[in-house]
């Protein structure tokens, strides 16, 4: 599993007037829903333009220096995310009870049917992170949307380099 894409901006503006900005920006755009809290916003697409792999990006606005950092990071729906994180553990799970198991077998004697777990817990993490890939491919032109809009929202924000 790939680290998910991020967002770090650094606008010259104080975080109560970002806040504003992203409420109004809001308001105004007709592709973007979300939220706009006291010190964090989220952003997806409405609903005609949403599918199950669309993105969803959460943002954090902290002061900083003059200004304010807005950063976050995308990824599915929270409720999705849930998801994939419990299939994901699920098949860790298997994977090492399968490993376990299988070795207790095969020392002992007693065959090894044990170790089948562990390659369909294999094969499914395989599978996951291939519908993790494909996610992320059909969700990219809608990030890039997403990302327009922050640039349409603060035109002069800078991009803070990642680490």
């Amino acid at each position: 599993m790939r680290e998910r894409p991020e967002v770090d901006l650094h606008v010259a503006i104080p975080p109560s007037e970002a806040l504003v900005r992203l409420e109004k920006g809001l308001v105004e755009c007709v592709d973007c829903v979300g939220h706009v809290g006291r010190a964090e916003a989220s952003f997806l697409l409405s609903e005609k333009h949403r599918h199950v792999f669309s993105p969803y990006l959460s943002l954090e606005v902290r002061p900083e220096g003059e200004g304010s950092r807005l950063k976050g990071r995308f990824g599915p729906e929270p409720h999705l995310w849930t998801l994939f994180v419990a299939i994901y553990a699920s098949f860790c799970v298997m994977l090492l009870a399968g490993s376990v198991y299988g070795s207790v077998q095969v020392a002992l004697g007693l065959g090894h049917e044990g170790l089948y777990v562990c390659a369909a817990a294999l094969a499914g993490l395989a599978g996951s992170c291939s519908v993790d890939l494909v996610g992320r491919a059909r969700g990219a032109s809608q990030m890039a949307h997403i990302r327009g809009f922050l640039t349409d929202t603060f035109p002069d924000a800078r991009e803070e380099e990642p680490g």
